[in-house]
Protein backbone atom coordinates (compact mmCIF):
# COMPACT_ATOMS: atom_id res chain seq x y z
CA UNK A 1 0.00 0.00 0.00
CA UNK A 2 1.15 3.51 -0.77
CA UNK A 3 2.78 5.32 2.12
CA UNK A 4 1.15 8.73 2.48
CA UNK A 5 2.80 9.59 5.77
CA UNK A 6 5.77 11.14 3.99
CA UNK A 7 6.41 12.92 0.73
CA UNK A 8 4.46 15.79 -0.83
CA UNK A 9 1.40 16.87 1.11
CA UNK A 10 -0.72 17.79 -1.90
CA UNK A 11 -0.98 14.23 -3.23
CA UNK A 12 -2.94 13.18 -0.16
CA UNK A 13 -5.91 15.14 -1.49
CA UNK A 14 -6.32 12.59 -4.28
CA UNK A 15 -7.76 10.07 -1.84
CA UNK A 16 -10.54 12.42 -0.73
CA UNK A 17 -11.45 13.32 -4.32
CA UNK A 18 -11.56 9.64 -5.31
CA UNK A 19 -13.71 8.99 -2.24
CA UNK A 20 -16.14 11.72 -3.28
CA UNK A 21 -16.32 10.93 -7.02
CA UNK A 22 -16.06 7.10 -6.79
CA UNK A 23 -14.61 6.37 -10.26
CA UNK A 24 -14.18 2.84 -11.57
CA UNK A 25 -11.90 3.95 -14.41
CA UNK A 26 -8.73 5.98 -13.81
CA UNK A 27 -6.07 7.47 -16.09
CA UNK A 28 -2.76 8.69 -14.74
CA UNK A 29 -0.36 10.67 -16.88
CA UNK A 30 3.03 10.32 -15.23
CA UNK A 31 3.15 7.06 -13.24
CA UNK A 32 6.65 7.46 -11.85
CA UNK A 33 7.06 4.73 -9.16
CA UNK A 34 3.42 3.54 -9.15
CA UNK A 35 2.57 4.73 -5.63
CA UNK A 36 -0.02 7.28 -6.75
CA UNK A 37 -1.69 4.56 -8.82
CA UNK A 38 -1.93 2.36 -5.73
CA UNK A 39 -3.20 5.26 -3.63
CA UNK A 40 -6.00 6.05 -6.08
CA UNK A 41 -6.91 2.44 -6.81
CA UNK A 42 -7.03 1.54 -3.10
CA UNK A 43 -9.72 4.14 -2.49
CA UNK A 44 -11.62 3.39 -5.72
CA UNK A 45 -11.78 -0.33 -4.88
CA UNK A 46 -13.68 0.55 -1.70
CA UNK A 47 -16.57 1.61 -3.92
CA UNK A 48 -16.39 -0.83 -6.86
CA UNK A 49 -15.44 -4.51 -7.16
CA UNK A 50 -13.47 -3.77 -10.34
CA UNK A 51 -11.33 -0.73 -11.15
CA UNK A 52 -9.54 -0.17 -14.48
CA UNK A 53 -6.35 1.90 -14.60
CA UNK A 54 -4.26 3.23 -17.50
CA UNK A 55 -0.81 4.66 -16.83
CA UNK A 56 1.18 6.78 -19.30
CA UNK A 57 4.87 7.61 -18.89
CA UNK A 58 8.21 7.80 -20.69
CA UNK A 59 9.62 5.27 -18.21
CA UNK A 60 13.19 4.34 -19.27
CA UNK A 61 12.88 6.40 -22.47
CA UNK A 62 13.34 9.55 -20.35
CA UNK A 63 16.67 11.30 -20.88
CA UNK A 64 18.54 14.30 -19.55
CA UNK A 65 17.16 16.19 -22.55
CA UNK A 66 13.53 15.34 -21.72
CA UNK A 67 14.18 16.10 -18.03
CA UNK A 68 15.30 19.62 -18.97
CA UNK A 69 12.44 20.11 -21.43
CA UNK A 70 9.78 18.86 -19.01
CA UNK A 71 11.27 20.19 -15.74
CA UNK A 72 11.60 16.67 -14.32
CA UNK A 73 13.66 16.26 -11.15
CA UNK A 74 12.68 12.68 -10.28
CA UNK A 75 14.74 9.58 -10.94
CA UNK A 76 13.86 7.48 -13.96
CA UNK A 77 11.85 4.34 -13.26
CA UNK A 78 11.59 1.54 -15.81
CA UNK A 79 8.41 0.06 -17.20
CA UNK A 80 9.38 -3.33 -15.77
CA UNK A 81 9.74 -1.84 -12.27
CA UNK A 82 6.28 -0.26 -12.35
CA UNK A 83 4.76 -3.36 -13.90
CA UNK A 84 6.16 -5.44 -11.04
CA UNK A 85 4.84 -2.97 -8.44
CA UNK A 86 1.33 -2.91 -9.87
CA UNK A 87 1.27 -6.66 -10.49
CA UNK A 88 2.05 -7.23 -6.81
CA UNK A 89 -0.80 -4.88 -5.88
CA UNK A 90 -3.16 -6.66 -8.28
CA UNK A 91 -2.27 -10.03 -6.76
CA UNK A 92 -3.62 -8.72 -3.43
CA UNK A 93 -6.49 -6.84 -5.08
CA UNK A 94 -7.88 -9.02 -7.92
CA UNK A 95 -10.43 -6.39 -8.90
CA UNK A 96 -7.64 -4.11 -10.10
CA UNK A 97 -6.86 -4.13 -13.83
CA UNK A 98 -4.07 -2.03 -15.32
CA UNK A 99 -2.39 -1.17 -18.61
CA UNK A 100 0.89 0.74 -18.86
CA UNK A 101 1.75 2.71 -22.01
CA UNK A 102 5.29 3.93 -22.73
CA UNK A 103 6.16 6.97 -24.79
CA UNK A 104 5.61 10.69 -25.27
CA UNK A 105 1.96 11.40 -24.40
CA UNK A 106 1.78 13.85 -27.28
CA UNK A 107 1.74 10.70 -29.38
CA UNK A 108 0.54 7.89 -27.08
CA UNK A 109 -2.52 9.80 -25.81
CA UNK A 110 -3.51 11.12 -29.23
CA UNK A 111 -3.23 7.74 -30.99
CA UNK A 112 -6.31 5.57 -31.45
CA UNK A 113 -7.33 4.31 -28.00
CA UNK A 114 -10.03 1.86 -29.12
CA UNK A 115 -8.02 -1.30 -28.45
CA UNK A 116 -7.19 -0.08 -24.94
CA UNK A 117 -10.81 -0.07 -23.75
CA UNK A 118 -11.75 -2.10 -20.68
CA UNK A 119 -15.04 -3.99 -20.77
CA UNK A 120 -16.81 -4.18 -17.42
CA UNK A 121 -19.16 -6.99 -16.40
CA UNK A 122 -22.20 -4.84 -17.20
CA UNK A 123 -21.07 -4.72 -20.83
CA UNK A 124 -19.81 -1.14 -20.67
CA UNK A 125 -16.59 -0.59 -22.61
CA UNK A 126 -14.51 2.35 -21.33
CA UNK A 127 -11.34 3.64 -22.94
CA UNK A 128 -8.75 5.99 -21.49
CA UNK A 129 -10.29 9.07 -23.05
CA UNK A 130 -13.65 8.24 -21.40
CA UNK A 131 -12.19 7.47 -17.97
CA UNK A 132 -14.17 8.81 -15.03
CA UNK A 133 -11.11 10.22 -13.27
CA UNK A 134 -7.85 11.60 -14.62
CA UNK A 135 -4.68 12.70 -12.85
CA UNK A 136 -2.23 14.63 -15.08
CA UNK A 137 1.26 14.78 -13.60
CA UNK A 138 3.58 13.90 -16.48
CA UNK A 139 5.61 16.37 -18.49
CA UNK A 140 5.60 19.83 -16.96
CA UNK A 141 6.11 21.93 -20.10
CA UNK A 142 3.13 24.02 -21.14
CA UNK A 143 3.09 22.31 -24.54
CA UNK A 144 2.92 18.80 -23.08
CA UNK A 145 0.36 19.72 -20.42
CA UNK A 146 -1.84 21.40 -23.03
CA UNK A 147 -1.70 18.28 -25.21
CA UNK A 148 -2.54 16.01 -22.25
CA UNK A 149 -5.39 18.24 -21.15
CA UNK A 150 -6.90 18.43 -24.63
CA UNK A 151 -6.57 14.68 -25.24
CA UNK A 152 -8.49 13.98 -22.01
CA UNK A 153 -10.99 16.81 -22.29
CA UNK A 154 -13.90 14.37 -22.48
CA UNK A 155 -13.25 12.91 -19.02
CA UNK A 156 -15.63 14.23 -16.34
CA UNK A 157 -13.15 14.75 -13.46
CA UNK A 158 -9.58 15.87 -14.11
CA UNK A 159 -6.90 16.78 -11.56
CA UNK A 160 -3.73 18.48 -12.81
CA UNK A 161 -0.54 19.01 -10.89
CA UNK A 162 1.93 21.84 -11.33
CA UNK A 163 0.05 25.04 -10.68
CA UNK A 164 2.91 27.25 -9.51
CA UNK A 165 2.82 29.95 -6.83
CA UNK A 166 5.42 32.45 -5.72
CA UNK A 167 7.23 31.77 -2.46
CA UNK A 168 8.12 34.34 0.20
CA UNK A 169 11.04 35.53 -1.95
CA UNK A 170 8.86 35.97 -5.04
CA UNK A 171 10.35 32.92 -6.78
CA UNK A 172 8.55 30.31 -8.86
CA UNK A 173 9.17 28.37 -12.10
CA UNK A 174 8.70 30.23 -15.36
CA UNK A 175 4.96 29.83 -15.94
CA UNK A 176 5.32 30.85 -19.58
CA UNK A 177 7.24 27.61 -20.15
CA UNK A 178 6.12 25.25 -17.37
CA UNK A 179 3.02 24.31 -15.40
CA UNK A 180 -0.68 24.68 -16.03
CA UNK A 181 -1.11 28.31 -14.89
CA UNK A 182 -1.47 29.72 -18.40
CA UNK A 183 -3.77 26.87 -19.48
CA UNK A 184 -6.41 27.47 -16.82
CA UNK A 185 -6.02 31.22 -16.32
CA UNK A 186 -9.48 32.75 -16.27
CA UNK A 187 -11.25 29.42 -16.80
CA UNK A 188 -13.85 29.13 -14.02
CA UNK A 189 -14.18 25.35 -14.43
CA UNK A 190 -10.74 24.86 -12.85
CA UNK A 191 -10.35 25.25 -9.08
CA UNK A 192 -7.19 25.30 -6.98
CA UNK A 193 -6.86 22.69 -4.23
CA UNK A 194 -5.69 23.82 -0.83
CA UNK A 195 -2.47 22.01 -0.01
CA UNK A 196 0.84 23.06 -1.51
CA UNK A 197 4.47 21.93 -1.50
CA UNK A 198 7.78 23.68 -2.05
CA UNK A 199 9.52 23.56 -5.43
CA UNK A 200 13.23 22.67 -5.42
CA UNK A 201 14.54 25.91 -6.95
CA UNK A 202 11.95 28.24 -5.44
CA UNK A 203 8.18 28.61 -5.41
CA UNK A 204 5.25 26.45 -4.37
CA UNK A 205 3.13 23.99 -6.31
CA UNK A 206 -0.56 23.09 -6.03
CA UNK A 207 -2.97 20.82 -7.85
CA UNK A 208 -6.10 22.04 -9.67
CA UNK A 209 -9.34 20.20 -10.40
CA UNK A 210 -12.13 20.32 -12.99
CA UNK A 211 -15.44 18.49 -12.63
CA UNK A 212 -15.57 18.53 -8.83
CA UNK A 213 -16.19 21.50 -6.60
CA UNK A 214 -13.74 21.76 -3.70
CA UNK A 215 -14.83 23.69 -0.65
CA UNK A 216 -11.75 25.34 0.68
CA UNK A 217 -13.09 27.75 3.27
CA UNK A 218 -15.27 26.99 6.24
CA UNK A 219 -17.88 29.72 5.91
CA UNK A 220 -20.83 29.89 8.31
CA UNK A 221 -22.63 33.16 8.98
CA UNK A 222 -22.05 33.89 12.65
CA UNK A 223 -24.76 35.35 14.85
CA UNK A 224 -22.83 37.52 17.27
CA UNK A 225 -23.98 37.32 20.89
CA UNK A 226 -22.76 40.84 21.78
CA UNK A 227 -22.85 44.14 19.85
CA UNK A 228 -20.24 44.64 17.15
CA UNK A 229 -18.80 47.66 18.97
CA UNK A 230 -18.07 45.45 21.99
CA UNK A 231 -16.35 42.86 19.79
CA UNK A 232 -14.20 45.55 18.21
CA UNK A 233 -13.27 46.97 21.62
CA UNK A 234 -12.31 43.49 22.82
CA UNK A 235 -10.06 43.08 19.79
CA UNK A 236 -8.36 46.41 20.41
CA UNK A 237 -7.68 45.45 24.01
CA UNK A 238 -6.32 42.00 23.16
CA UNK A 239 -3.97 43.48 20.57
CA UNK A 240 -2.76 46.03 23.10
CA UNK A 241 -1.49 43.27 25.42
CA UNK A 242 1.26 42.27 23.01
CA UNK A 243 0.42 38.57 22.91
CA UNK A 244 1.86 36.28 20.21
CA UNK A 245 -0.49 35.39 17.37
CA UNK A 246 -1.32 32.16 15.57
CA UNK A 247 0.47 31.86 12.23
CA UNK A 248 -0.54 29.64 9.31
CA UNK A 249 1.58 26.49 9.56
CA UNK A 250 2.78 23.88 7.11
CA UNK A 251 0.56 20.74 7.13
CA UNK A 252 1.88 17.83 9.20
CA UNK A 253 0.85 14.35 10.28
CA UNK A 254 -0.29 15.02 13.85
CA UNK A 255 -3.91 14.40 14.88
CA UNK A 256 -6.04 16.87 16.85
CA UNK A 257 -8.30 15.21 19.43
CA UNK A 258 -11.10 17.77 19.73
CA UNK A 259 -13.02 17.63 23.01
CA UNK A 260 -16.25 19.58 23.21
CA UNK A 261 -18.49 19.77 26.27
CA UNK A 262 -21.30 17.43 25.24
CA UNK A 263 -22.50 14.82 27.74
CA UNK A 264 -20.99 11.92 25.77
CA UNK A 265 -17.47 13.18 26.56
CA UNK A 266 -17.42 11.53 30.01
CA UNK A 267 -18.03 8.10 28.53
CA UNK A 268 -15.08 8.49 26.16
CA UNK A 269 -12.35 9.51 28.58
CA UNK A 270 -10.47 6.22 28.23
CA UNK A 271 -10.28 6.77 24.47
CA UNK A 272 -8.92 10.27 25.03
CA UNK A 273 -6.35 8.99 27.55
CA UNK A 274 -5.16 6.49 24.96
CA UNK A 275 -4.69 9.29 22.45
CA UNK A 276 -2.86 11.39 25.06
CA UNK A 277 -0.19 8.68 25.24
CA UNK A 278 0.53 8.89 21.50
CA UNK A 279 3.36 11.08 20.25
CA UNK A 280 1.43 12.22 17.16
CA UNK A 281 -1.81 13.20 18.98
CA UNK A 282 -2.69 16.55 20.55
CA UNK A 283 -5.65 16.88 22.94
CA UNK A 284 -7.61 20.11 22.33
CA UNK A 285 -10.45 21.26 24.59
CA UNK A 286 -12.92 24.14 24.68
CA UNK A 287 -14.15 26.14 27.69
CA UNK A 288 -16.84 23.61 28.67
CA UNK A 289 -14.45 20.63 28.66
CA UNK A 290 -11.41 22.39 30.13
CA UNK A 291 -12.05 21.60 33.78
CA UNK A 292 -13.62 18.22 32.98
CA UNK A 293 -10.44 16.92 31.36
CA UNK A 294 -8.11 18.42 33.95
CA UNK A 295 -10.28 16.97 36.72
CA UNK A 296 -9.79 13.52 35.17
CA UNK A 297 -6.01 13.90 34.98
CA UNK A 298 -5.96 14.63 31.24
CA UNK A 299 -3.91 17.71 30.42
CA UNK A 300 -4.91 19.16 27.04
CA UNK A 301 -2.30 20.44 24.64
CA UNK A 302 -4.47 23.44 23.84
CA UNK A 303 -7.76 25.12 24.74
CA UNK A 304 -9.74 27.04 22.09
CA UNK A 305 -11.69 30.12 23.28
CA UNK A 306 -14.09 32.12 21.09
CA UNK A 307 -16.97 33.59 23.12
CA UNK A 308 -16.67 37.39 23.60
CA UNK A 309 -18.73 37.45 26.81
CA UNK A 310 -17.21 37.99 30.26
CA UNK A 311 -18.45 34.72 31.77
CA UNK A 312 -15.79 32.77 29.85
CA UNK A 313 -13.25 33.56 32.57
CA UNK A 314 -15.29 31.37 34.94
CA UNK A 315 -14.52 28.29 32.82
CA UNK A 316 -10.76 28.84 32.96
CA UNK A 317 -10.40 30.16 36.50
CA UNK A 318 -7.41 27.85 37.01
CA UNK A 319 -5.43 27.77 33.74
CA UNK A 320 -2.90 24.95 33.52
CA UNK A 321 0.76 25.85 32.82
CA UNK A 322 1.11 23.07 30.21
CA UNK A 323 -1.97 24.15 28.22
CA UNK A 324 -1.69 26.61 25.34
CA UNK A 325 -4.76 28.87 25.29
CA UNK A 326 -5.77 29.72 21.72
CA UNK A 327 -7.90 32.76 22.39
CA UNK A 328 -9.84 34.66 19.75
CA UNK A 329 -8.78 38.29 19.78
CA UNK A 330 -12.45 39.16 20.37
CA UNK A 331 -12.70 37.38 23.76
CA UNK A 332 -13.58 39.63 26.69
CA UNK A 333 -10.79 41.67 28.27
CA UNK A 334 -11.39 40.01 31.64
CA UNK A 335 -10.65 36.62 30.05
CA UNK A 336 -7.39 37.95 28.61
CA UNK A 337 -6.44 39.62 31.89
CA UNK A 338 -7.08 36.49 33.92
CA UNK A 339 -4.99 34.29 31.62
CA UNK A 340 -2.10 36.75 31.66
CA UNK A 341 -2.24 37.39 35.42
CA UNK A 342 -2.14 33.64 36.13
CA UNK A 343 0.84 33.07 33.86
CA UNK A 344 -0.95 31.08 31.17
CA UNK A 345 0.58 30.49 27.75
CA UNK A 346 -1.69 32.46 25.36
CA UNK A 347 -1.78 32.83 21.58
CA UNK A 348 -4.29 35.01 19.77
CA UNK A 349 -6.11 34.08 16.60
CA UNK A 350 -8.43 36.33 14.63
CA UNK A 351 -11.98 35.06 14.12
CA UNK A 352 -13.90 36.40 11.17
CA UNK A 353 -17.37 37.20 12.56
CA UNK A 354 -18.63 40.07 10.40
CA UNK A 355 -17.95 42.86 12.90
CA UNK A 356 -15.68 44.85 10.59
CA UNK A 357 -12.79 43.42 12.55
CA UNK A 358 -10.42 43.83 9.57
CA UNK A 359 -10.50 47.59 10.19
CA UNK A 360 -8.64 46.86 13.43
CA UNK A 361 -6.67 43.75 12.48
CA UNK A 362 -4.43 45.08 9.74
CA UNK A 363 -2.25 41.97 9.66
CA UNK A 364 -2.80 38.40 10.69
CA UNK A 365 -4.55 35.27 9.47
CA UNK A 366 -8.36 35.57 9.61
CA UNK A 367 -10.07 32.29 10.47
CA UNK A 368 -13.54 31.56 9.12
CA UNK A 369 -16.34 29.30 10.27
CA UNK A 370 -18.03 28.09 13.39
CA UNK A 371 -20.30 29.90 15.82
CA UNK A 372 -18.95 27.98 18.84
CA UNK A 373 -15.42 27.27 20.01
CA UNK A 374 -16.00 23.58 19.26
CA UNK A 375 -16.70 24.15 15.58
CA UNK A 376 -14.37 27.14 15.16
CA UNK A 377 -11.67 24.97 16.70
CA UNK A 378 -11.38 22.81 13.57
CA UNK A 379 -10.38 25.68 11.24
CA UNK A 380 -8.13 27.09 13.98
CA UNK A 381 -6.27 23.78 14.20
CA UNK A 382 -6.35 23.52 10.41
CA UNK A 383 -4.48 26.83 10.27
CA UNK A 384 -1.92 25.25 12.60
CA UNK A 385 -1.28 22.49 10.06
CA UNK A 386 -3.56 19.74 11.38
CA UNK A 387 -5.32 17.62 8.76
CA UNK A 388 -6.55 14.74 10.97
CA UNK A 389 -9.25 15.20 13.61
CA UNK A 390 -11.09 12.99 16.12
CA UNK A 391 -14.07 14.74 17.73
CA UNK A 392 -15.53 13.81 21.12
CA UNK A 393 -18.41 15.43 22.98
CA UNK A 394 -19.84 16.96 19.80
CA UNK A 395 -23.44 16.01 20.65
CA UNK A 396 -25.61 19.06 19.86
CA UNK A 397 -28.58 17.44 21.55
CA UNK A 398 -30.12 16.51 24.88
CA UNK A 399 -30.37 12.87 25.89
CA UNK A 400 -33.30 13.47 28.27
CA UNK A 401 -36.36 15.46 27.26
CA UNK A 402 -36.04 19.08 28.41
CA UNK A 403 -38.91 21.26 29.58
CA UNK A 404 -40.56 21.95 26.22
CA UNK A 405 -42.56 24.80 27.72
CA UNK A 406 -39.47 26.86 28.54
CA UNK A 407 -39.13 30.07 26.50
CA UNK A 408 -36.22 32.18 25.26
CA UNK A 409 -36.01 35.86 26.33
CA UNK A 410 -37.90 36.86 23.15
CA UNK A 411 -40.73 34.46 23.92
CA UNK A 412 -39.86 31.69 21.48
CA UNK A 413 -39.72 28.02 22.54
CA UNK A 414 -36.23 27.32 23.84
CA UNK A 415 -36.24 23.61 23.06
CA UNK A 416 -37.69 21.68 20.14
CA UNK A 417 -37.50 18.33 18.43
CA UNK A 418 -35.88 17.81 15.05
CA UNK A 419 -35.88 14.81 12.80
CA UNK A 420 -32.50 14.31 11.18
CA UNK A 421 -31.95 11.61 8.57
CA UNK A 422 -34.32 9.15 10.20
CA UNK A 423 -33.71 10.00 13.87
CA UNK A 424 -35.31 12.46 16.27
CA UNK A 425 -33.35 14.64 18.70
CA UNK A 426 -34.18 17.18 21.42
CA UNK A 427 -32.13 20.29 20.87
CA UNK A 428 -32.15 24.09 20.81
CA UNK A 429 -31.31 26.87 18.36
CA UNK A 430 -27.67 27.23 19.40
CA UNK A 431 -27.04 23.50 19.05
CA UNK A 432 -28.75 23.34 15.66
CA UNK A 433 -26.52 26.24 14.56
CA UNK A 434 -23.56 24.13 15.72
CA UNK A 435 -24.79 21.32 13.46
CA UNK A 436 -24.98 23.76 10.58
CA UNK A 437 -21.40 24.77 11.29
CA UNK A 438 -20.35 21.15 11.37
CA UNK A 439 -22.06 20.38 8.09
CA UNK A 440 -19.71 22.89 6.51
CA UNK A 441 -16.78 20.99 8.02
CA UNK A 442 -18.11 17.70 6.63
CA UNK A 443 -18.26 19.30 3.18
CA UNK A 444 -14.49 19.95 3.43
CA UNK A 445 -13.73 16.22 3.55
CA UNK A 446 -10.90 16.46 1.04
CA UNK A 447 -9.11 18.87 3.39
CA UNK A 448 -9.24 16.84 6.58
CA UNK A 449 -9.46 13.27 7.82
CA UNK A 450 -12.24 13.70 10.37
CA UNK A 451 -13.96 11.22 12.68
CA UNK A 452 -16.75 11.79 15.18
CA UNK A 453 -17.63 9.66 18.21
CA UNK A 454 -20.80 9.30 20.24
CA UNK A 455 -24.52 8.91 19.62
CA UNK A 456 -25.49 12.57 19.37
CA UNK A 457 -26.80 14.60 16.47
CA UNK A 458 -23.44 15.63 14.99
CA UNK A 459 -21.98 12.08 14.89
CA UNK A 460 -25.26 10.89 13.34
CA UNK A 461 -25.13 13.58 10.64
CA UNK A 462 -21.48 12.81 9.99
CA UNK A 463 -22.12 9.09 9.56
CA UNK A 464 -25.08 9.66 7.27
CA UNK A 465 -23.73 12.52 5.16
CA UNK A 466 -20.08 11.58 4.82
CA UNK A 467 -19.56 11.48 1.06
CA UNK A 468 -23.17 12.41 0.27
CA UNK A 469 -24.62 15.64 -1.12
CA UNK A 470 -27.73 16.45 0.94
CA UNK A 471 -27.89 20.08 2.07
CA UNK A 472 -28.46 21.32 5.59
CA UNK A 473 -31.96 22.47 4.66
CA UNK A 474 -32.77 19.05 3.22
CA UNK A 475 -31.36 17.29 6.27
CA UNK A 476 -33.45 18.90 9.01
CA UNK A 477 -37.16 18.52 9.55
CA UNK A 478 -38.21 20.54 12.60
CA UNK A 479 -41.18 19.17 14.53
Amino acid sequence: MSDLSSGPIRYRQLTAIIKATKPRSIVEVGCWDGQRAIQMATEALKHHPVVAYWGYDLFEDATEETDARELNVKRHVTLDEINATLTKFRDSNPGFSFLLLKGDTRQTLTNDQTEMAYRFDDGTAVGPREAEFVFIDGGHSVETMRSDMEALAGCPVVVMDDFYLEDEDGKRPDITKFGCNSLIDGVKAWKQLADKDSVKDGGHVRMVVRGWEPRVNLVVKTKNCVPEDEIRENIRYSLSRGLPEVAECVPHGNMAIMCSGGPSLIGRLDDIRAYAAKADARIVCVKHSHDTLLGQGIVPWACVLLDPRSHVRDFIEKPHPKVTYLAASMVHRTTIDQLIEKGARVFLYHASVGANEKDIIKKGHMIQGGSTSATRGVPVLYALGFRKFACYGYDSCYYTKPDMKEKTPNGEPRYFEVEVLGRKFWTDGELVAQCQDFEQIIRQGFLVDLETYGDGMIPHIHRQLNGKKASFAETFDAR
